[in-house]
């Protein structure tokens, strides 16, 4: 393994988009939750 990465967890690495693996679940939770949110809404209108 190379040294510069010896001390580095998969985890802690730096991720492109949002910057830590975290945010990047929150923003899963919080589109799943609209995507739901907007089901609910727009499933009550007749087509």
């Amino acid at each position: 393994m190379p040294q510069e990465t010896a001390g580095r967890r998969d985890d802690e690495s730096q991720v492109p988009l949002f910057g830590t693996w975290p945010r990047i679940y929150g923003a899963v939770v919080v589109s799943a939750l609209v995507v739901m949110m907007l089901l609910t809404l727009f499933s009550g209108w007749p087509f």
